[in-house]
C-alpha cells in the first residue's frame, strides 16, 4: 500500500522512486515503517493465530493502514525542516561573531592551472593518502557499532543511542583539541593524534566485552578520531601552498569520505571472512597504522629537503 503511494508520487513528479522516498517521506516515517517490519517479525505467531481465527485479512489491512498513516503524518509534520531550522538558526550569529572578516581579503586570484598543479606535489599526495588511511580506521568500527554493542558487548538496543551520544561528545572534544594541538606544533600533532587513534582502537579490542570499559573507550575513540581532523587538513594545506589550497582542501575532504568508504568495506570483508565483530578494532588499528607510517614518511622527506637546502652548493 505504502509502496504504491510512493510510486504514484514519483510518477506524478517525474522522479525516480528513491528520490520520491526521500522527498515525500521523512526519516521519521521510514523509521516507523522499519519498526512495523520488526514488529511483524516478532508478532509472527500472533498473526498465525489470527489466520486460524479467520482474522488475518483484518490484521493485514490494519497494518497497511498504520504504515500509510505514519508515512503521511511524518511528511505532513515537517520535522526535518524544523530540525534544520533549529540547528542552523544559532550558527549564523556564531559565524558572524567568531569568523574574522579580513581573512583572505588580500589574497591574489589563482588560476585553475595553478590549482591543478598541486596534484604533482608528492607531499600533497602523501597528505591525501594519510587522510584516507588514518581516518578509515574509525569507520571500520563505527559502521558496525550497533551490532558490536548489542551482539558482542551485550548492550540492549535501547542503550545504543545513549552510547552514541557519549561518542558524539568525544567528537566535539577531539575536534577542539586537535585544532589546538595543530596550532602548537603540526608535526607533533599529526603523529600524536594518529598514534593515539591506533592505540585507542587496540584498547577497544581488548575491553570490548566489558561494558563500562567499552563505553569509556568509545568516548576516547571519538576524541582521538576527530583530533586527527585538523592536523590532517592543515598538513595538506601546508603542502599545497597558497596557490593550491582551495583544490587541496576540497580533495582532502574527499579523502576523508574515501576513508569512510574504505573503512566500511574493510569491516565488511572482515566479517565476511568469518573473523567476527571482535576483530574489527584490530583491523581498524592496522589501517590507521598505515596512515601513521605515511605521516612519518612524509615528515622524513621534509627533513631531508631541509638538510639539502641548508647544504651550501658546491
Amino acid at each position: 500500500m505504502l509502496g504504491e503511494k510512493i510510486d504514484e508520487r514519483a510518477h506524478a513528479r517525474g522522479q525516480g522512486r528513491g528520490v520520491a522516498d526521500i522527498d515525500g517521506v521523512d526519516v521519521f516515517a521510514v523509521a516507523g515503517i522499519v519498526a512495523l517490519q520488526h514488529r511483524d517479525e516478532t508478532a509472527r505467531f500472533d498473526v498465525g493465530a489470527d489466520v486460524e481465527e479467520g482474522e488475518a485479512g483484518e490484521a493485514d489491512a490494519a497494518e497497511g493502514e498504520a504504515a500509510g498513516d505514519f508515512a503521511v503524518a511524518g511528511a505532513r509534520d515537517g520535522r526535518r525542516q524544523g530540525f534544520l531550522g533549529a540547528v542552523a538558526a544559532p550558527e549564523w550569529p556564531a559565524v558572524a561573531t567568531f569568523v574574522p572578516g579580513h581573512v583572505g581579503n588580500g589574497d591574489k586570484p589563482v588560476s585553475l592551472s595553478e590549482e591543478i598543479a598541486v596534484l604533482g606535489r608528492p607531499q600533497v599526495l602523501l597528505g591525501l593518502a594519510m587522510t584516507v588511511f588514518g581516518f578509515a580506521g574509525l569507520f571500520v568500527v563505527f559502521t558496525y557499532i550497533q551490532p558490536i554493542l548489542t551482539r558482542f558487548t551485550g548492550f540492549s538496543e535501547a542503550a545504543v543511542s545513549p552510547i552514541l551520544l557519549v561518542f558524539g561528545a568525544g567528537l566535539a572534544i577531539g575536534n577542539v583539541a586537535g585544532g589546538k594541538l595543530a596550532d602548537r606544533g603540526l608535526a607533533r600533532a599529526l603523529i600524536g593524534t594518529l598514534a593515539a587513534l591506533a592505540i585507542v582502537l587496540l584498547g577497544l579490542a581488548a575491553v570490548l566485552s566489558v561494558k563500562i570499559a567499552a563505553i569509556a573507550l568509545i568516548l576516547l575513540l571519538g576524541i582521538a578520531a576527530f583530533a586527527t581532523v585538523a592536523p590532517l587538513q592543515l598538513r595538506v594545506l601546508e603542502a599545497a601552498g597558497p596557490s593550491g589550497r582551495t583544490l587541496a582542501s576540497s580533495l582532502n575532504i574527499a579523502a576523508f569520505n574515501l576513508g569512510n568508504a574504505l573503512g566500511a568495506w574493510a569491516g565488511g570483508v572482515t566479517i565476511d571472512r568469518g573473523l567476527g565483530l571482535s576483530a574489527l578494532p584490530l583491523v581498524a588499528a592496522g589501517i590507521t597504522a598505515v596512515g601513521l607510517v605515511l605521516a612519518l614518511w612524509s615528515l622524513q622527506l621534509d627533513r631531508r629537503q631541509t638538510v639539502v637546502a641548508a647544504c651550501p652548493a658546491e
